[in-house]
């Protein structure tokens, strides 16, 4: 278990500092399941985001970390229907 938690954890920080490094307004869809799959494994969310954005810091500058921290915020404030859209998606054949 500790180690899917590790891989899912990693993936989840790569696609952190993938949208955080690109000209992207919005997390792309593989990037959002990426980081909601490690999300939905976690009790408290928001303590779970935190921790990618501690992960990811050291490798975004300033302006990288702040937009990929805003995006991760919008995405935690509203985690329950962001959830419910990702399982929708993933249900209906659409899997990243």
């Amino acid at each position: 278990m500790l180690d899917i938690l590790q891989e899912k954890l990693k993936e989840a920080v790569r696609a952190f500092m993938e949208f955080s490094k690109s000209v992207l307004r919005e997390l792309r869809i593989r990037h959002r399941d990426t980081i909601v799959e490690y999300l939905a494994d976690s009790t408290d969310v928001r303590n779970a985001a935190h921790t990618l954005k501690v992960f990811a810091r050291s490798f975004l500058e300033n302006r990288q970390f702040d937009k990929g921290s805003k995006e991760l915020d919008r995405l935690t404030s509203n985690f329950p229907s962001v959830l419910e859209e990702v399982n929708r998606t993933q249900s209906r054949g659409f899997r990243r």
